[in-house]
């Protein structure tokens, strides 16, 4: 697992400021390395610390990233050290202190250790900020070397980021699962890298972050040898760092990595080739280092496969030596240059593997410790060195069942978790077909509210027309009605005033009133009863002894028509009318009190 630092801290990490344009935990005390980073330069940089040391804390933190962009870390580890010796950064000391502390180990200077021992004693500062910074940086420079230490400075950071400190929050989450992920704490890092998850999610899943938290999260993945989800974390890693060639080569790289642990060689050899194509394709100044890191990872790998040539084998070894010179306390990378020699039949090549193996034992992981042994166990059997390999072999052995034990363990933890992924998935299955039938329900609910408010539309549009049609077929049908009694009246008050002139040659009074005819009291009943639809009905049940003529004078009674109105109309004199009234009001049996306009009226 630690074999894998080395690329986290030069190639990750370095990506943090050169190209970083993520908004996650945006405020004015992160805004600069966002905003001020791209736009200023490394003299710049460091001629704004020069000039005020005590001014902006995160100034050397965006100098530091300058630095490597431009190569010239060396010569910022030198700005760094004449600003200690004057003694003028003020209440930046924090920043100081823990960027000498980086590039020492970045650089693997001599001061290391006293610059270790000085950070470690600085207490917490006050400003949140400053403290979420500092241990973070702290911690980079102590992961590969001392996790445990790491750890607690790493944790205030976490700690110093909840309660309000503005930096980076899922990366400085995602570094934390990463030290317990090395330090066999997985529950812990899975909650962390959870917790970055979220806080990602919260801003948008910004780029770099994004990508550093699901590589960290497939490494996790990868040391439980849950190796279908690592590659699906490494892969969803992968495609969103297409446009980042610098982290695209480091999740490639790790992902050569995922297959050579699990056995598929022949993937990890692609993988590591599609890496090489990628690193050669950069144009920073640090392409170099990482093509001869990517170029030893592949090496171990050549190191271990008994189908490599002796070429294979020579170009291995002159790969891992030349990543030597990069940095100090690359143990497997040492000891497979000796397991390289040793195959080649180069003299020393025991020595070699022994110092290495003594360096392994201090402070790798027990599995990579295992490998070591073994192939010292097949080198001290190949010379004749019994003794030392029946002793190295009794190591070996109690080695393994540690090894087993955790095997067993990190299975267990590894089941458990994949228990609770396939329990998510299937939450998250019925969530989805909830959801589904929700929408469904929403889709006819909402259609029956369109058709059924279409179908009220349509009805009121309906009863408003049939009102409509209904007041102009009643006007209609009273001006018919009018029509037919005013042409009757018309025609009899002219037949009245005939006879009544008794002019000329003519008997103007054999001339009788004209009473109207079959056709025209049809066409007045029908316009009657289309105004009064249930007058004759009502009519005839009060009083059904009524003749068709009776029946007549009540509708013209009904319709405001006077007795002489009702004369003219009929066509008889008002003596008439009113015997006819009198003769209904007989049949209604009505009494002297009762008024027969009023009784029909009301009918």
């Amino acid at each position: 697992m630690k074999r894998i630092l080395w690329n986290y801290l030069i190639f990750a990490i370095v990506m943090a400021g050169c190209t970083s344009h993520s908004t996650d935990n945006q405020s004015m005390t992160a805004e600069p390395l966002d905003s001020l980073a791209p736009s200023m330069s490394y003299a710049d940089a460091v001629k704004e610390l020069v000039d005020s040391p005590a001014a902006n804390g995160f100034m050397y933190h965006i100098a530091f990233y300058k630095s490597i962009e431009v190569d010239s870390l060396n010569h910022y580890a030198g700005v760094l050290d004449s600003l200690a010796r004057t003694g003028s950064v003020g209440d930046n000391r924090h920043y100081l202190v823990s960027h000498r502390l980086l590039c020492s180990y970045l650089l693997s200077r001599a001061d290391f250790d006293s610059v270790k021992a000085e950070a470690l004693t600085l207490k917490p500062s006050l400003d949140l900020t400053q403290e979420e910074i500092t241990c973070h940086v702290i911690a980079k420079a102590l992961l590969a070397t001392d996790s445990h230490t790491a750890l607690d400075v790493q944790l205030r950071a976490v700690s110093a980021m909840r309660h309000g400190g503005v930096y980076r929050s899922a990366e400085v989450l995602s570094q934390a699962a990463l030290i317990c992920c090395n330090l066999g704490r997985y529950p812990t890092a899975m909650d962390y890298l959870n917790e970055a998850a979220d806080t990602l999610a919260r801003h948008g899943w910004p780029c770099r972050e994004t990508i550093i938290t699901l590589g960290n999260r497939a490494t996790l993945y990868q040391t439980l040898e849950m190796v279908d989800s690592a590659l699906s974390v490494n892969r969803q890693a992968i495609t969103r760092a297409q446009s980042n060639p610098s982290l695209l080569a480091d999740l490639l790289n790790n992902r050569a990595m995922i297959f050579a642990r699990a056995g598929m060689r022949d993937s990890a050899y692609i993988c590591f080739d599609s890496t090489l194509r990628v690193v050669n394709a950069l144009e920073v100044p640090y392409s170099s280092m990482f093509l001869r890191h990517v170029k030893a990872r592949r090496a171990l790998l050549t190191i271990d496969d008994p189908k490599a040539s002796g070429a294979d084998m020579a170009q291995a070894v002159a790969d891992l030596q030349a990543a030597l010179h990069d940095k100090a306390g690359q143990w497997e990378e040492t000891f497979g240059v000796g397991v390289g020699m040793f195959k080649l039949g180069r003299p020393g090549a025991i020595p070699y593997m022994e110092q290495a193996h003594d360096s392994i034992a201090l402070h790798l992981e027990p599995r990579i410790l295992l490998w070591a042994k073994r192939h010292l166990i097949d080198a001290y059997i190949a010379v004749g060195e019994q003794k030392k390999a029946s002793a190295e072999y009794v190591s070996a052995f109690a080695l393994a069942d540690t090894v087993d034990m955790r095997h067993a363990r990190y299975l267990s933890i590894a089941g458990e978790m994949q228990y609770h992924i396939r329990q998510q998935a299937r939450e998250n299955q019925l969530l989805k077909k909830a959801h589904n039938t929700d929408r469904a329900k929403v889709f006819w609910l909402t259609l029956a509210c369109v058709l059924g408010g279409a179908l009220l539309v349509w009805a009121g549009a309906f009863i408003v027309l049939n009102l409509r049609f209904q007041r102009r077929r009643r006007l209609a049908d009273s001006e018919q009605m009018t029509r037919l009694i005013e042409n009757q009246k018309m025609l009899n008050r002219h037949i009245d005033e005939l006879q009544n002139a008794g002019e000329g040659t003519i008997d103007w009074s054999r001339l009788t009133p004209s009473s109207m005819s079959a056709e025209d009291t049809a066409r007045f009943r029908q316009s009657f009863m289309a105004l009064y639809p249930t007058f004759l009905t009502r009519l005839r049940e009060f009083c059904p002894g009524l003749t068709t003529g009776d029946e007549t004078m009540c509708m013209l009674i009904k319709i405001g028509q006077n007795s002489s109105d009702i004369g003219l109309t009929l066509g008889i004199s008002r003596a008439s009318v009113n015997t006819a009234r009198y003769r209904i009001r007989k049949k209604m049996a009505l009494t002297k009190e009762q008024q027969l306009d009023d009784i029909i009226e009301r009918l």
